[in-house]
């Protein structure tokens, strides 16, 4: 995720839009490396640490949305 927001930012100087839309239910249970459970870090941490990463670009475009999907499954 880190490589693709600095890939990402030293190709484009803004970002109109981030949609938000990874998301797992019911997976087997297991935790990341660092220690989280697995679901929690993919529908939840992955979307803010990515919007983290690309706030700047966000905020350097005037109008720019950010969009957080989730599911009723």
């Amino acid at each position: 995720m880190r490589k693709f927001a600095e890939d990402f930012k030293m190709k484009f100087d803004t970002l109109d839009l981030l949609i938000n839309n990874a998301g797992i239910m019911m997976s087997p249970y297991k935790k990341t490396e660092d220690g989280y459970e697995n679901q929690f870090v993919t529908n939840y941490l992955g979307h803010f640490a990515l919007t983290g990463l690309l706030l700047p670009l966000l905020l350097n475009t005037p109008g720019s949305r950010i969009i957080s999907l989730s599911s009723l499954s």
